[in-house]
């Protein structure tokens, strides 16, 4: 009864906070505060969506909210929920550094290390190539496709999928720099080219 009362005189339904339990939500691109007050309701985290849109309405830090994931608690006051949402320290993310010169088996250990996934799993991703985006000229060797840069991982990301950002990065890398004509015109395979440059990379980090 008391939330009807509310809603008529225009004021939502709010928990008292502080909440308890853990709770997980993703903010997608795109999505508006009103999103994301459903997303928090839908969850158990704010009483009603219509307390989070007036917290984020009266924050104007609300509108730089990033996209990924956030630990929250069960029943929590909305502008304590969007306390933690306007925060980026509170994005739930792993980062992978692969530097140059990295080979296959020290990206293993660097995933292995800094993320959920396990070896196991990365070497069963490692066993299918092709579902890695690799393409058949590399013959499904993936050294020097695993290319060096910093790569965010998720919560619940598999080790396929990280795998595959690495060689999607390669082969746009790839396209960017002609290797395809290059390599053809000196007579080698882009294969030949990656493989090379793998080992030298390797070589000189040494």
């Amino acid at each position: 009864a008391l939330d009807k009362v509310k809603s008529l005189v225009g004021e939502s339904a709010d928990y008292a906070g502080p909440g308890s339990g853990a709770v997980t939500v993703q903010v997608h691109s795109g999505d508006s505060s009103t999103a994301i007050g459903q997303t928090l309701k839908d969850a158990g985290v704010v009483k009603s969506e219509g307390a989070f849109t007036d917290a984020a309405r009266a924050d104007s830090r609300s509108r730089g909210i990033q996209v990924g994931y956030y630990q929250l608690k069960k029943q929590m006051k909305a502008v304590d929920a969007l306390a933690v949402l306007i925060n980026p320290k509170n994005l739930i993310q792993a980062r992978v550094v692969v530097p140059e010169g990295f080979r296959v088996k020290d990206v293993v250990k660097a995933i292995v290390k800094d993320t959920d996934i396990t070896a196991a799993q990365v070497h069963a991703a490692l066993a299918k190539p092709a579902s890695l985006g690799l393409p058949a000229s590399a013959g499904g060797k993936l050294e020097g496709y695993l290319f060096p840069a910093t790569y965010s991982v998720v919560p619940g990301e598999t080790a396929t999928q990280l795998l595959t950002q690495m060689v999607t990065k390669a082969k746009e890398e790839i396209a960017d720099l002609d290797v395809a004509a290059k390599a053809r015109a000196r007579g080698y395979t882009v294969q030949q080219i990656m493989t090379i440059a793998s080992i030298l990379e390797y070589e000189g980090s040494r």
